[in-house]
């Protein structure tokens, strides 16, 4: 009976298993300041990305649509969507460049800043309360508001965000010199110069791009533009309802053995 328990239960962890469908992993490069459809963010793995941006109470908020891939395996197109939010903050403190795996942010401001975007003879960027981004001043990037929409009922799209992987300092005019430090906290990566930053450890949920430009010099006429960051999306099959019941038959029976154990 015990053989006969054991072999039951295996089979309900194998079909639990088999719920789960192979996963997608779609990046996003080269996010910009652009508020309009064309050519703000572009995606991996074939499908289609669209995008709005606008500015809301001194940030900027861009909506992204990523459409045209099968996540399911019917066939048909699926799609899922999110936001990215721009948000500045001032008197973030201990910021240390160093270089990359050596630098430091101790603590970002909590004065909330507006974000405005700097145009010239270099790619528009994103600023920290006016036209010059120095020491103390934090750009912050964040996504939320995620939904997916699929087209086979017997799955559920489930898109996850696997975190920001890093971004890019330019002048967005001939005068001063871009310096920053990517992240919050210690060993992490300063870059000084016109830049592909990237975030020390891997991807955070959280892009904190931090000047270290000095704050008594008016040549700071620099910002970050073209943000990388990912997303894992799963389609996952709806069990039947003959499925749940074997389910909760396998459970009651380990439950069972283990009481006349």
């Amino acid at each position: 009976m015990k053989g006969k328990l054991h072999l039951f239960a295996s089979t309900v962890a194998s079909l639990a298993l088999a719920q789960v469908s192979n996963a997608a992993v779609i990046t996003f490069t080269d996010l910009n300041t652009n508020l309009t459809a064309a050519n703000t963010v572009s995606g991996s793995g074939g499908g289609t990305t669209a995008s709005t941006g606008a500015a809301s109470s001194g940030t900027f908020k861009y909506s992204v649509i990523y459409s045209g891939f099968d996540f399911d395996g019917d066939t048909l197109a699926d799609s899922f969507s999110f936001d990215v939010t721009v948000a500045g903050r001032s008197g973030t403190t201990g910021v240390t460049n160093s270089g990359p795996g050596t630098s430091s942010v101790t603590t970002l401001g909590t004065t909330v800043e507006n974000v405005v975007i700097q145009t010239g003879t270099q790619p528009d960027s994103w600023v920290v309360g006016n036209i010059r981004f120095t020491t103390g001043e934090t750009l912050v990037f964040s996504v939320d508001n995620i939904q997916t929409t699929n087209t086979d009922g017997a799955f559920t799209l489930n898109a996850i965000f696997d975190g920001f992987t890093g971004g890019r300092l330019g002048r967005y005019n001939n005068n001063g010199q871009p310096a920053g430090v990517f992240g919050l906290g210690t060993g992490l990566n300063g870059y000084t110069g016109d830049s592909n930053g990237v975030l020390a450890g891997g991807p955070q949920p959280i892009l904190y791009i931090s000047s270290s430009y000095p704050t008594n010099d008016g040549s700071a006429n620099f910002g970050v533009h073209n943000v990388d960051f990912g997303f894992t999306v799963n389609a996952v099959a709806i069990p039947e309802p003959s499925s749940t019941l074997l389910l909760g038959a396998g459970a009651l029976g380990l439950l069972l053995r283990r009481r006349r154990a």
